[in-house]
């Protein structure tokens, strides 16, 4: 997995256009090309990730799901130093330009007709960070583990490090507030996207924030809030697997 710089770019980008479009609005307030442009351009790194996201899980069969979800995992925990190299100096600091200005534009703009915008794209962001995050600390644990095992001190193994999606949750659960009595006219556009990645962050195994009751009602309520949504028939999948393994 390589996040190039092309993905950072475009958030800067963007941030700046939030910028114009707000010094612009006092004499152009209906700039209807400038929303297009951000609408396709801003998230749609973010969109491509839930759709992803969606498409590893629209099998018929629950074994494989969990097929795929276990190769997924051992993926990621045989990889995680590949995605770390792979992730160069520069790219780090793109991403980190890009993350300030999303966090800098909503400290001073919580309420813009952008906003959910940039939350949408912060929380896709924060939610990459973390999990590069998770993955180093878990590089340095498993050396420590590897040491203290070998010389029999298994009291003083430290506890294994978590994903925190704090800022991702924070993010996604703030769209859905300002939305979810919305008309589908008012809405945000892509409301029924938020819903399945906060549910999906709810529902990963290595987060602090595991909860499965909560993911189960966000999948539950993207269904009644979004019934027209392509992630309609992937909810309903996991709605039955997750209450098929409850019994």
């Amino acid at each position: 997995m390589s996040l190039g710089l092309s993905v950072y770019a475009v958030a800067i980008l963007s941030v700046m256009s939030f910028g114009q479009a707000m010094a612009q609005e006092t004499e152009a307030p209906s700039e209807t090309p400038l929303t297009v442009e951000v609408s396709q351009d801003d998230y749609s790194t973010a969109l491509e990730r839930v759709r992803a996201r969606a498409n590893e899980f629209r099998d018929d069969t629950r074994s494989l799901i969990e097929r795929r979800e276990a190769a997924a995992r051992l993926s990621i925990s045989q990889g995680y130093d590949v995605l770390i190299e792979e992730l160069s100096a520069e790219e780090k600091k793109n991403r980190n330009i890009a993350v300030t200005k999303f966090r800098d534009f909503l400290s001073r703009n919580a309420d813009h007709r952008y906003s959910d915008d940039v939350r949408f794209r912060l929380a896709d962001l924060a939610w990459e960070q973390a999990s590069l995050d998770w993955l180093s600390a878990h590089r340095d644990y498993d050396i420590i583990e590897e040491a203290l095992v070998a010389e029999g001190r298994f009291d003083e193994l430290p506890e294994e490090p978590e994903l925190d999606l704090s800022e991702t949750i924070g993010l996604y659960e703030r769209v859905i507030e300002r939305n979810r009595l919305l008309s589908k006219a008012e809405r945000f556009e892509h409301l029924d996207g938020v819903y399945y990645m906060l549910a999906f962050a709810y529902k990963d195994e290595s987060a602090i924030q595991r909860d499965e009751d909560s993911a189960l009602a966000l999948f539950q309520e993207l269904i009644k809030r979004c019934p027209d949504s392509e992630y309609v028939d992937t909810a309903h999948m996991f709605i039955g697997t997750m209450l098929f393994d409850r019994n």
